[in-house]
This record gives C-alpha cells, structure tokens and sequence, in this order.
C-alpha cells in the first residue's frame, strides 16, 4: 500500500519543526548564566543600564559610570529607581553600574572618592562631568553636558 502525502503538508511541518526548536534554543540560552555573563557588558540600542568591567568598551556618545557599593543606602535608591525605569534611558546614553569596592583602578582614574558618584564619559573614556547624589533618570539628564 503506498501513502500519498502532500509535499505542501510536508513543508508545514518542517517549518513548524524548526520554529518550536529556535523557540526552545532562545528560551534555554536566555536562561543559561553563561551567556548571560558574557553579553551583560553589550549595550541593549545603546540604551540600558549595565555592569562595568575592565574590558568596557564605550559605544555611545554618552556614557555615565555610576560608582556603587552594594552596603551605601543611597546607592541602592539610585540602582533600584534607574533599574525600574531603563527604558527612560535615551538611545545615545549608556550607564554602567561600576563597583566601588572593587574598581579602585577606575576610581583612581576619574577621581572618585566617595559612592554614589556618577561619572559623565565620552566614547574614548575621557571625563567630561563628575557628580555625586542623583538618583532618578531625570536627575541624570539634568547634569549631562
């Protein structure tokens, strides 16, 4: 006895076939902490809120080092209230979440002292504007030159 199967039917299915698994390897790889680790440090359209490391490279015109310590109080009004409200951040600004504690180099580079600083750099690194206290987005903008 022989089947008779339309090529058309086939086709479907093959397609149906490679979506559900594209859907499945996208779920996995946005839960597995590998890659996560190593795209956090890509900006998001150039818009997003970040960690720093030493291998930063600074894409946009406008990037704010954001100096905290996960024990200072205020830091973590800050990082909560710019955490919730990311897509506030306009395209041309990137903020990186740098750890004072453990950056000293960076800190001793741009002159920070204190946590809760905010550091306004262009795209080759070179300090344009340092801050200390904001702690919404809108305060951010404010101090941008």
């Amino acid at each position: 006895m022989k089947l008779s199967i339309d090529k058309n039917y086939l086709k479907v299915i093959a397609i149906g076939i490679l979506l559900v698994a594209g859907v499945a390897f996208v779920s996995i790889q946005s839960h597995n902490p590998a890659v996560n680790k190593a795209t956090s440090n890509l900006p998001v359209n150039l818009s997003t809120y970040i960690n720093f490391s030493p291998t930063t490279k600074f894409l946009n015109s406008n990037n704010v080092l954001f100096f905290k310590a996960n024990w200072c109080s205020t830091c973590g009004v800050a990082d909560e209230n710019l955490a919730s409200d990311i897509s506030a951040i306009p395209e041309n600004l990137t903020i990186y979440k740098v750890d004072f504690d453990k950056e000293n180099q960076v800190r001793a580079k741009y002159g920070v002292t204190v946590q809760h600083t905010f550091v306004q750099v262009d795209n080759q690194g070179n300090k344009l504007k340092q801050w200390v206290g904001s702690y919404t987005i809108d305060e951010i903008l404010q101090e941008l030159v």
